[in-house]
């Protein structure tokens, strides 16, 4: 019995003693039962309370989760300007060691970003118009590609015909469409544009007092500056270890298809690059293009010189590359990755397909540092630690 009465107040214990006193209550039976009443009601209450503090945290990610999906185009824009200031970072630095004006310095970056955004962006639309000239044809050989197919399949009860694939004019009615849009977004992206980089502009400019700023705010803390510091270089590690892992797989990608003649190298070797942003299906999507062109265009035996050069190189780059450069890798879970892309790929759009991972990256490495949040990081991890043998 007094095992039950020590997790009481000393108002229970005073509602019993006077039950004992009154005599309602007659034996040691009553007053266990009115215990363990007692008892039921507690948890009771603690469960209504954990089930209204789920709720409130549910409905509080649902709120915030559409208020990102009806912004995504302001939210986009902060991401990649945060991305950009984060790589011009160390060059901005450099520059400032050498006696370079913040100013001056941050004028040449702009001028550096500028040119090589639109250099890609005339060759990644100059690349798209010329493909979308000869899609017809390649539609229309892969149309004969059935049919010859179809005819080498007699008595097998595959009936090729039955697949209707699109005519000329849906064709060339599509294309001209995918140019409007091609331009209408081109102008929508020239103004996006422009409001990134005046965020980099301002970014750059104080990229030197957000520190001071931070310390200051949170009373002198050098562990949150600290603890932010790493959320930064880390996600700058990651950024420039896949672009130069992306360009190890784009150049013998691109020179393969040179070789052999595929049309438009240039541009397979460029959706190659992005593509190793995209963990798990990255490397699949690029593939796929160049080795369709490569059959169309030359037939069967290309197509699979291709396939097995593509292949090679991802696995010689991931084999040998990759883990000198990036350590162990990530240790991120696969399956909470792609799930990531499909999560932020939703919410976002295109960019939230290439700023899952480094979304991860953050989140893990900040939960990493709070032990109330450190169980959070334990989950994301594709790594299990063994338990301590005593």
């Amino acid at each position: 019995m007094y095992n039950h009465l020590i997790y009481f107040q000393k108002a229970d214990l005073d509602i019993l003693l006077q039950g004992f006193n009154d005599g309602k209550m007659v034996g040691v039976e009553f007053c266990l039962e009115g215990v363990n009443h007692l008892s039921r009601e507690r948890v009771m209450s603690k469960s209504s309370t954990s089930i209204l503090r789920l709720a409130i945290i549910g409905g509080s990610i649902v709120l915030v989760v559409a208020g990102l999906r009806a912004g995504a185009h302001i939210v986009n824009t902060i991401l990649i300007a945060y991305v950009l200031i984060l790589l011009a970072q160390p060059v901005h630095s450099w520059l400032t060691q050498r006696r370079v004006p913040s100013f001056v310095a941050v004028i040449l970056i702009l001028v550096l970003m500028v040119g090589v955004i639109l250099l890609a962006g005339w060759f990644l639309v100059r690349s798209l118009q010329q493909f979308e000239q000869v899609l017809p044809q390649y539609m229309e050989q892969i149309g004969r590609s059935f049919e010859s197919l179809g005819a080498a399949l007699p008595g097998t009860g595959i009936d090729l015909s039955q697949i209707q694939l699109p005519s000329l004019s849906s064709l060339l009615e599509s294309a001209l469409l995918a140019l409007g849009s091609l331009v209408a977004g081109l102008v929508s992206s020239l103004t996006t544009l422009g409001l990134i980089l005046v965020i980099v502009f301002f970014g750059l400019l104080e990229i030197n007092k957000v520190p001071q700023r931070i310390f200051h705010a949170f009373s002198g803390d050098d562990e949150i500056v600290g603890r932010l510091r790493d959320v930064n270089d880390g996600l700058r590690r990651y950024l420039v270890l896949k672009a130069v892992t992306g360009l190890a797989m784009a150049v013998p990608d691109t020179i393969l298809l040179l070789i052999i003649g595929v049309p438009f190298a240039f541009l397979w070797g460029l959706l190659v690059f992005f593509m190793n942003f995209v963990p798990n299906v990255g490397f699949f999507i690029s593939l796929i293009p160049p080795v369709v062109i490569a059959y169309l265009q030359f037939g069967l035996t290309e197509a699979v010189v291709v396939l097995a050069g593509f292949l090679i190189v991802n696995s010689l780059v991931n084999t040998f590359i990759s883990p000198r450069i990036m350590g162990h890798g990530l240790d991120l879970s696969p399956t909470l990755i792609f799930i990531a892309l499909l999560f932020w790929g939703w919410v976002l759009g295109g960019v939230g397909i290439f700023m899952a991972v480094p979304l991860l990256v953050m989140i893990k490495v900040l939960a990493g540092h709070y032990d109330d949040s450190r169980w959070m990081a334990v989950v994301l991890s594709e790594r299990v630690a063994e338990p301590s043998q005593d």
